[in-house]
């Protein structure tokens, strides 16, 4: 079935009444964006860029050029007014009150969000029974009273900020970013596959909710960050590669943190020659490589392809064939089944030991990751 773009949008602006709103207050600021469910390459070339599209609701990108010439990357969430807000932090205090009548702790982020939801559940309410009305009368009702609306608008909240990554989960969401960064209170820019590097209009308001915040996140990934130790590298939930640098005697215009995000599935080595990665030719030389046992490195600049041109190349090594990759972060992903992926841990194991290791167990081939 084929939908138009004008259907799509529609949909859209029903599910999320903030949309609406904030197409309806921004149109003096940049007129009628273009609602797509998809990018490509081609938009690019065009001059009077002005986009929105969808990461998951209710979340959606605008990408649109300023009057000054410049690109801005703007998130579009739902919008919480001061009274909401204090609402949010009345659910969330209930919530926590009764986080502990779940006796197991949840192991992905599928059963946290799951179990949020059923907590914002049990304490709040969009409508007053006659029984609960007069508990509320005589003896103070037990639960957060909200719209339809609000409580939508506060559970996105909660999951974002408790069971996610907080203010930049919607950047996580987006397929087309590749990277992700901050130095200090100077604003988060992005590096769009299409589009480069723009400059976003989201900013941490002081350093200290900076530092507050990436001391969160190191301990969501189990990592310590401190005055100590200000120097972090390590992997968030969906297989991102971030790097933090804690603290002003380090970083002296403030903590800053970069963002590398990986594709869910690996590149195939077909589509890195449609994008002129490698020619053909150049691809077959490779396989001719591996195929006969060739030691081959993959070197460049950063961002350069080294690491996703590697994982391409795994597929040229034959199905059965033992594989153990060594990496300091992991980032390699290999489809083979026989195959053994080690990692090494800060003070517990160096890369060259677990290198001697993977000789010991006689593999077929030993990949090193970027360390």
């Amino acid at each position: 079935m084929i939908v138009s773009q004008d259907e799509e949008l529609r949909k859209a602006l029903q599910r999320n009444p903030h949309l609406k709103e904030y197409l309806r207050k921004g149109a003096r600021e940049f007129g009628t964006p273009k609602f797509v469910k998809t990018l490509d390459r081609s938009m690019a070339d065009e001059r009077d860029i002005n986009i929105i599209y969808p990461v998951g609701d209710p979340v959606f990108i605008h990408i649109f050029r300023q009057s000054n010439g410049e690109l801005l990357y703007r998130v579009v969430e739902p919008f919480l007014s001061e009274k909401e807000k204090e609402l949010m932090v009345k659910v969330r205090h209930a919530s926590v009150g009764l986080a502990s009548d779940y006796e197991k702790e949840p192991e992905t982020k599928e059963e946290h969000e799951k179990i949020l939801k059923d907590l914002i559940r049990r304490v709040t309410s969009t409508g007053l029974s006659l029984r609960e009305r007069l508990r509320k009368l005589f003896l103070g009702s037990e639960k957060v009273l909200l719209s339809e609306e609000t409580l939508k608008k506060i559970t996105y909240y909660l999951i974002r900020d408790l069971v996610y990554m907080g203010r930049i989960q919607p950047f996580l969401m987006d397929p087309y970013l590749e990277d992700v960064s901050s130095i200090g209170t100077h604003g988060i820019f992005v590096y769009h596959k299409y589009f480069g590097s723009i400059k976003t209009d989201s900013r941490f308001e002081s350093l200290r909710e900076l530092d507050r915040y990436l001391t969160e996140l190191a301990s969501a990934i189990d990592k310590r960050l401190s005055l100590g130790e200000p120097i972090l590298d390590g992997n968030l939930y969906e297989g991102s590669r971030v790097n933090i640098i804690y603290g002003t005697d380090v970083s002296r215009r403030g903590s800053s943190f970069s963002i590398r995000k990986f594709e869910a599935l690996p590149f195939s080595i077909t589509q890195l020659i449609d994008m002129n990665t490698l020619s053909a030719e150049e691809a077959a030389y490779l396989w001719l490589c591996i195929e006969n046992g060739m030691n081959i490195f993959f070197c460049g600049e950063a961002a350069s392809g080294k690491t996703t041109t590697l994982r391409a190349a795994t597929v040229f090594i034959k199905p059965n064939d033992k594989i153990y990759s060594v990496e300091d972060t992991p980032e390699l992903k290999v489809l083979h089944k026989n195959w053994q992926r080690l990692l090494t841990k800060e003070k517990r194991a160096e890369p060259f030991d677990l290198v001697k290791a993977s000789l010991r167990s006689r593999p077929d081939y030993i990949i090193v990751g970027e360390i």
